[in-house]
């Protein structure tokens, strides 16, 4: 049985995790972008975009070990997603998928905002050794002489980082996936893509490649944080 749910007019546009069906397939306000201290209550979002339907923020996760649980969470629901594709759920899929895109971000902002505070860290103690074994040094040294190429580096921040990097490329390329697989779906819910049958088999190869790159994401993510 083919649920497509009631024809809506897609909105231009929703603040993410608008869990509605006319929010499917169309652009969402990152959770991240700058604009979002513009929707943070009713009538900031009134005042700046009263065309938008206000929805509560989206929580963000308070430790690291419930960021990664989060992610576990979102990716169990992304194979819930597949299951309603395969049923013929397409608005069920949809949703899904409203919901699965501000959490996941939500979680990796946390696990990366945690990687880049302790690369500064690393860095500014790095740096405070650096300038203090300076103290005394020969005025008479040239710039050349003086200056490391970059003397904040050490191992450890550059294990950060590089950590912090590979959970970004993973993070990217998820985002982008997803919302292909969001458009898909709201193009199907309208009948933009013709019969329902071919719909739902790209559907389903889209959600697979969604799941390939979320299954890197928690690949790149370590299980527990260590500074």
């Amino acid at each position: 049985m083919i649920v497509l749910g009631p024809a809506t007019a897609a909105s231009a546009a929703c603040l993410a995790g608008d869990l509605r069906t006319e929010c499917i397939g169309v652009y969402k306000l990152p959770i991240d972008a700058p604009e979002s201290d513009f929707a943070s209550s009713p009538d900031q979002l009134k005042l700046y975009a009263p065309d938008l339907d206000w929805v509560p923020p989206v929580k963000y996760p308070t430790s690291y070990n419930e960021a990664i649980q989060s992610l576990r969470k979102n990716r169990s629901k992304l194979d819930e997603a597949k299951k309603f594709v395969s049923e013929g759920n397409l608005e069920g899929a949809g949703l899904s998928i409203l919901e699965i895109v501000p959490h996941m971000t939500a979680a990796v902002i946390v696990i990366r905002r945690q990687y880049t505070n302790a690369s500064n860290a690393e860095r500014n103690k790095t740096m405070k050794i650096y300038m203090k074994g300076r103290v005394g040094m020969s005025n008479g040294m040239s710039d050349a002489d003086s200056m490391d190429s970059n003397p904040s580096t050490n191992p450890q921040s550059t294990r950060l980082e590089m950590t912090n990097l590979k959970i970004e490329n993973a993070f990217d390329d998820l985002v982008g996936v997803l919302g292909e697989c969001d458009i898909l779906l709201g193009q199907a819910l309208r009948g933009d893509l013709g019969a329902i049958a071919p719909a739902q088999i790209a559907i389903l190869q889209q959600l697979i490649l969604c799941a390939n790159d979320f299954d890197a994401l928690i690949r790149a993510v370590p299980e527990k944080f260590s500074a």
